[in-house]
């Protein structure tokens, strides 16, 4: 859903709501601020937004886990292997065998460490202490990729983090899959552009930020058109 948050006698967005949390840790937007969400005739406090959301949430992991439980239950029957002969002598591979297992399990073991892939974690588990994202029971800022998904099992939302901060590519998506937004982050903050979609794909709004400050913008309506700001 498109939410747009009324601040400072300018409306923003729009937003999705797990955007709309991201913004509120980090400063932007205020739980008693105002919230429309597009379809609706009211405006409501961003914290009730937000509260329906996280109630929202907690109902699809519960449901996603049952399903993985469901999984769980259901354990496939085990056949023995017929039993084969060893063959009598020994040969080359057969002797040398310990020193070729060991040269692969250390090449293994690089290649682990090299490749190994960068820690995904659920966004919405992740602790903000002190300004900085944690890890449950962590005690190291949390660094890596976080992801967060519609109700439909849709992507929702994907950032990077370093240092507990977000930190790099943030995109969003609607609940189709297609994308709402994308931008980049430098230690928290926006830095350069971060452009936001109609959900027709057209473009909707395009800014440019400098360390976390918008310094241009330029709208479009859903069919192409550029809208000027005051009309």
């Amino acid at each position: 859903m498109s939410i747009y948050i009324a601040k400072e006698g300018k409306n923003w967005g729009p937003y999705e709501s797990q955007q709309v949390s991201v913004l509120v840790e980090r400063g932007s937007f205020a739980e008693n601020d105002w919230a429309w969400i597009e379809g609706e005739t009211d405006w409501t406090p961003v914290s009730e937004v937000l509260e329906e959301w996280q109630t929202a949430e907690a109902a699809y992991r519960e449901l996603e886990f049952q399903k993985e439980a469901a999984k769980l239950a259901v354990v496939p029957e085990v056949k023995p292997s017929p039993t084969m002969t060893k063959p009598r002598g020994t040969s080359w591979w057969s002797r040398h065998f310990f020193f070729l297992a060991l040269g692969l399990g250390a090449v293994g073991l690089i290649a682990l460490l090299v490749l190994r892939p960068a820690t995904v974690a659920d966004y919405n588990s992740l602790q903000t202490r002190e300004g900085l994202a944690y890890e449950p029971e962590a005690s190291e800022p949390f660094e890596g990729k976080a992801v967060s998904h519609h109700l439909n099992g849709q992507l929702m939302f994907k950032a990077e983090y370093r240092a507990g901060r977000q930190h790099g590519e943030l995109i969003s998506f609607f609940a189709d899959g297609q994308k709402q937004s994308e931008g980049m982050l430098v230690d928290g903050s926006f830095h350069g552009k971060v452009i936001y979609y109609h959900p027709n794909g057209e473009v909707q709004s395009h800014y440019v930020y400098q360390n976390g400050e918008a310094i241009s913008r330029k709208n479009w309506d859903a069919a192409g058109n550029m809208v000027i700001r005051g009309q």
